[in-house]
């Protein structure tokens, strides 16, 4: 059964030294395309910290909340980079700090759907910067707030409307994130 609603998960990531392997923990089963984003968040990860992925072994861990039974999609890909970025480095990212998006091998962040409501619920979560693809701070939205609307609003200003008290920051690749993770 699909969930309509965004759900908010933690990904975390352990790695150790090993030979290039990536886990994926299957509590709750995860799915292919999930799966093909750890591999992508690796090798972006890899990259700019320049250590050699296949000297080391990988295990992304999901929480997500009771009831959910199955994972899968690209749209936590700059997190999951994010978080491998962060085992490999030892460095604690910024908790206010959330992101949606899909990442490609080469460290672009690509659009995703239903960035509105995943914005939400982050803001709910105590999001203070949002990150989302670039090209998509401007959303659709079915908010009661935004009555009259042609084209969609822009997401920071929508989110401040309905009281929550965050930045929306549009990024073109994880090297436009990361200084707002690791400050």
């Amino acid at each position: 059964q699909t969930c309509a609603l965004p759900i908010l998960s933690n990904v975390i990531v352990y790695t150790q030294l090993g030979t290039g392997h990536v886990f994926v923990e299957t509590a709750p089963l995860t799915g292919g395309d999930f799966q093909a984003t750890a591999r992508d968040a690796v090798e972006v990860a890899a990259e700019r910290t320049q250590i050699n992925k296949d000297q080391r072994d990988f295990e992304f861990v999901v929480k997500v909340p009771q009831g959910v039974t199955e994972v899968d999609g690209p749209s936590a890909g700059l997190p999951m980079a994010i978080a491998t970025y962060s085992a490999l480095t030892k460095q604690k990212t910024n908790s206010s700090v959330y992101g949606t998006g899909a990442i490609d091998s080469n460290g672009t962040v690509i659009s995703v759907s239903g960035v509105y409501p995943k914005a939400q619920a982050a803001a709910r979560a105590g999001a203070r910067i949002i990150i989302v693809p670039n090209g998509q701070t401007i959303v659709s939205t079915t908010s009661p707030l935004a009555t009259n609307v042609v084209g969609g609003v822009n997401l920071q200003v929508q989110l401040q409307k309905e009281g929550y008290n965050v930045t929306v920051i549009g990024v073109k690749r994880i090297d436009d994130a990361l200084p707002y993770y690791f400050n």
